[in-house]
């Protein structure tokens, strides 16, 4: 039995699979593994099995403990392995009781931050990547958690996921020859887990603090613009983005606000990364 242990925010998690090809899928998307043997007690067990279609399509089927861990995200239905990994960082996104998490992107400059909200399609990947490249440090572009007690950012061990038709939008670069990791592909699936070192991105080596929101809109073609965003559009889009407001409820709120009422929003508008990088560079330096 193959095992992969994860510390995902505050919970451990146990993978295990005698199929070699769903480990291997599952050892590229997550990077950061626990050093040692999860306990017994471990938060969520997952056990991976092999599953083909009528057409011969291989993926992953999965059975969990305890039984009723993911609340429906467990099936006798095929999965890919993103869809599965997705599937665990909303559950660890729901069980957190000490940090408040986002749908987005972070990274940071020594110990200031940036928060990328916003959307599925609407550019943080792509705009994270292009930011990580000219040397911010990469926390997620997935998970954005952020300490309930001083608002301390929190690296997620998923390595960033980048859809085969945005390559182009980045400045020349190592992207021409990204490594695909098949194995960590379903049949038809367009998008593959990224090395950090492609890009020459590097995780954070010390505490960061959000400095500054921003919610990217990607258009082709468009020249960098942003717009200031008033307190009161800024805390329904931070709203928006959630993944911890059903557990916090008032707390919660109030967090949000303080949040609003201390820091910058801005929706940023772009049509090429390094162009959205250059303009985000300057958000923060400004505060």
């Amino acid at each position: 039995m193959n095992v992969l242990n994860l510390h995902l925010l505050e919970k451990k998690v146990r993978l295990e699979t005698d199929w070699a090809e769903a480990f291997e899928a599952m050892t590229q998307i997550f990077e950061a593994s626990l050093p040692d043997a999860v306990p017994a007690a471990a938060d969520l067990t997952v056990t991976v099995a092999k599953q083909q279609d009528g057409r011969g399509r291989t993926w992953f089927q999965t059975h969990c403990q305890p039984a009723n861990a993911l609340q429906g995200m467990e099936t006798e239905e095929p999965l890919s392995p993103l869809s599965l990994a997705r599937n665990l960082c909303s559950w660890a996104a729901q069980q957190t009781r000490e940090t408040y998490v986002y749908h987005g992107a972070a990274l940071a400059q020594d110990d200031r931050g940036v928060l990328l909200l916003g959307d599925s399609g609407s550019g943080k990947t792509t705009l994270a990547l292009e930011m990580a490249r000219r040397g911010w440090a990469f926390y997620s572009d997935e998970v954005v958690a952020l300490a309930l007690e001083n608002r301390a950012m929190t690296a997620f061990p998923r390595r960033p996921v980048l859809r085969r038709d945005v390559w182009s939008l980045f400045d020349p670069g190592p992207f021409p020859s990204l490594p695909l990791e098949p194995a960590a592909l379903p049949n038809e699936q367009p998008a593959a887990p990224l090395r950090l070192a492609a890009v020459g991105a590097v995780r954070p080596s010390q505490v960061a603090y959000p400095a500054a929101v921003v919610f990217p809109r990607f258009e082709a073609g468009a020249a960098p613009r942003r717009e200031r965003l008033d307190q009161g559009s800024m805390l329904l889009a931070m709203m928006g983005a959630s993944c911890s407001q059903p557990i916090f409820k008032v707390r919660g709120l109030d967090f949000v606000i303080d949040i609003v009422r201390q820091l910058p929003g801005y929706l940023l508008t772009y049509g090429r990364g390094g162009d959205a990088a250059a303009e985000i560079s300057s958000i923060v330096s400004e505060r």
